[in-house]
């Protein structure tokens, strides 16, 4: 798969190592400092962990649009993956923090609980529905299938934009 660069548009950046990189010192770099300071247990550290780990898929996949927008699809192909393994490293983690630590109550009693059950369950609904959509984007992709490809991660583009809000 080649790079097509045509001259209106550029992918600064273009190497995902750098997008990697810079994922690392502004999320992971902080978080390791936060936790040596305070000296934090597993369990304690992982809310702050799979934070960082949401935050850097995010950054990867704004880099990855930004690369096949730039007809970077080689540069877009490597940050993708790198995305779907951060998430999945994301899934692991999320699902050791409630196998350690069990579900967790919403702790105030007022207004607000209605909006964030209605955040949370539509939140769920989105989280089961789109791994299934990912992996079979991934596999379109990696068949060369492009427009079936393209079809589909508009439905996942509209899951990242409501996640990113959320």
């Amino acid at each position: 798969m080649q790079d097509r660069q045509p001259q209106s548009r550029s992918f600064y950046g273009q190497t995902p190592l750098g997008w990697i990189a810079f994922s690392a010192l502004v999320l992971f770099i902080p978080l390791f400092q936060i936790v040596r300071e305070a000296d934090m247990s597993f369990t304690e550290l992982l809310p702050s962990l799979n934070a960082a780990l949401t935050a850097t898929s995010a950054v990867l996949i704004f880099a990855g649009w930004r690369a096949i927008k730039a007809r970077a699809t080689s540069a877009h192909w490597k940050l993708m993956i790198a995305a779907v393994t951060t998430s999945a490293i994301f899934l692991i983690f999320y699902l050791i923090r409630v196998a350690l630590t069990g579900t967790h109550n919403y702790p105030v009693d007022d207004w607000t609980r209605p909006v964030y059950f209605v955040i949370l369950i539509s939140h769920m609904v989105l989280a089961v529905a789109t791994p299934p959509l990912v992996l079979r984007s991934v596999f379109l992709a990696y068949k060369k299938r492009y427009e079936d490809h393209k079809r589909l991660v508009r439905y996942i583009e509209s899951w990242v934009t409501n996640s990113v809000k959320e």
